[in-house]
């Protein structure tokens, strides 16, 4: 009897996930290991198909229409594309950035990029379509080439859950109130002719507790408006913090939305984060995930677009940060026989409603940070000043 084909039901943010692409083609999770020693690209390449064999959330491409769309594991194996230079963060993150095909495949690769003479660092970068795994899915996938290069038994996730249902699962009861566009960017200046994407990398070695209440104070203390304006940020929860034996690539992230004024101290938001996570806040469903599976993906676009449009007319958004921070287990997780990781780090996303994104990814002996933002948005100016906040409050000087 023939093995059934992995499927996972289309989601209503991930049909949002396929408008953005229809928008901004190449919105991806990208996730970059930096190491030192040395990878084979043949072996990298078994390893790959060994991980995609288990973990069949690699490969995925869409089928069907409407609330009938589901996510089917009839797509190609993750590629292997390999990048000849990595001359400097931008020109490198221009050129890796290639769409991958929702429908056609594959929505999941691995960019290899061997060291030059200057820099001795082999790079490897994990993309997926963001419709088809979240960052910590992607981190899984990545984690499991790395056991099959070490010859250690795979993980494997066969979860078949999309967001919606494991918050269904997990007892969702409350609608998380409808996003009112109304909060001000912390950035104020920018070139409105130039839509690209302007970012800078923080990496600071140590250890810091409480990471995300720390960089929310510090950023809102960037802030114009006054002390007692709130500035909005959105923190993406993982919902499988509630389900520990859950095993899936998916996209399982919630968000959970923080007023934060500089009144407060890091102490005071931390409080907050750890009192609303433990009662269970981030698990409600949103109202339009039971209307959007129904209408066309071209009527969703055009609310979308309108949306996006209203932010730009007025200057006022949904959110004013994204503030994302994964933690990783291990780095040793991300090693194998004569490659030592050294750092990770994610590259940039672009988010068209939101003007600034703050990605950490941290480990026991380092923060990385990606602040982000459309150039249209953000100016140089304003990126060193959101540059030197974190650097300080990293450096403990908060």
């Amino acid at each position: 009897m023939p093995e059934s084909v992995y499927t996972r039901r289309l989601s209503s943010n991930e049909r949002l996930y396929l408008v953005a692409e229809k928008l901004n083609p190449g919105f991806c999770i990208q996730i970059v290991i930096e190491g030192e020693g040395f990878i084979s690209a043949h072996e990298l390449r078994i390893a790959i198909d060994e991980a995609s064999r288990v973990n069949p959330g690699s490969r995925l491409v869409l089928r069907g229409v409407l609330g009938w769309s589901r996510w089917v594991a009839c797509g190609p194996t993750p590629r292997l594309r390999l990048l000849s230079s990595w001359l400097d963060d931008d020109s490198a993150s221009y050129e890796i950035a290639q769409p991958l095909s929702p429908v056609m495949g594959p929505t999941c690769e691995v960019v290899y990029s061997p060291p030059n003479s200057l820099s001795g660092i082999y790079r490897l970068v994990f993309r997926c379509f963001h419709g088809v795994m979240d960052a910590r899915g992607l981190l899984h996938f990545a984690e499991e080439v790395f056991r099959q290069m070490r010859g250690e038994k795979l993980v494997g996730a066969d979860s078949t859950l999309s967001d919606t249902e494991l918050a269904q699962l997990l007892g969702a009861k409350r609608k998380r109130p409808a996003l009112k566009s109304k909060y001000l960017p912390l950035t104020q200046a920018g070139d409105r002719r130039d839509q690209k994407i302007l970012w800078r990398r923080v990496a600071i070695d140590g250890t810091f507790p409480a990471l995300v209440s720390k960089l929310a104070v510090a950023l809102v203390g960037t802030s114009q408006q006054g002390h007692s304006v709130p500035v909005r940020l959105m923190v993406p929860v993982d919902l499988r913090n509630y389900q520990r034996d859950l095993l899936s690539t998916g996209n399982l992230t919630y968000p959970l939305f923080l007023d934060v004024t500089a009144e407060q101290s890091w102490q005071e938001v931390q409080k907050k984060i750890l009192s609303r996570l433990a009662a269970r806040e981030p698990i409600q469903m949103d109202q339009a995930e039971f209307v959007l599976p129904w209408l066309p993906l071209w009527l969703t676009r055009a609310g979308y677009v309108y949306w996006i449009r209203g932010h730009r007319r007025t200057g006022r958004f949904p959110v004013s940060v994204l503030l994302s921070h994964l933690s990783l287990r291990n780095r040793d997780q991300l090693s194998a026989a004569g490659f030592r990781c050294t750092s990770v780090y994610f590259l940039p996303q672009q988010l068209s409603f939101v003007p600034l994104c703050v990605s950490v990814v941290s480990d026991s002996n380092s923060s990385q940070v990606v602040i982000s933002g459309p150039r249209d948005y953000l100016s140089p100016d304003e990126l060193g000043r959101f540059e030197e906040k974190v650097r300080e409050v990293l450096s403990h000087t908060l």
